[in-house]
């Protein structure tokens, strides 16, 4: 069964987690635990993201600040902060579109 790295490493966290609790699962089941896991947090409407961000993430954020010029003169850092995070969000990798193009 072709699957993802944010999947896999959902799963082996998973599943070395559970075996240090005396917890045994299978890798099919630590695969499915771990997919329900994330499809959950998607519903709930949260964004699994790298801890360190990728090139593509950097480089959002990065654009997101020379757009936030053109817009307007002067804007509050926090204001700031929230368009680079939301473009860096935004850019990171998602794990269901990289399923079906694993699936394919």
């Amino acid at each position: 069964m072709a699957t993802n790295s944010i999947l896999m490493m959902v799963k082996n966290r998973l599943r070395s987690n559970l075996h240090e609790l005396k917890y045994d699962i299978t890798e099919e089941d630590a695969l499915r635990l771990a997919r329900f896991l994330l499809e959950d947090l998607d519903a709930a409407r949260w964004r699994v993201v790298p801890a360190d961000p990728t090139k593509k993430m950097v480089d959002a954020s990065l654009t997101a600040m020379r757009d936030s010029r053109k817009r307007e003169s002067w804007v509050k850092p926090r204001q700031k902060h929230k368009w680079r995070l939301a473009a860096g969000i935004e850019a990171s990798p998602d794990w269901k579109i990289q399923k079906r193009s694993d699936e394919s």
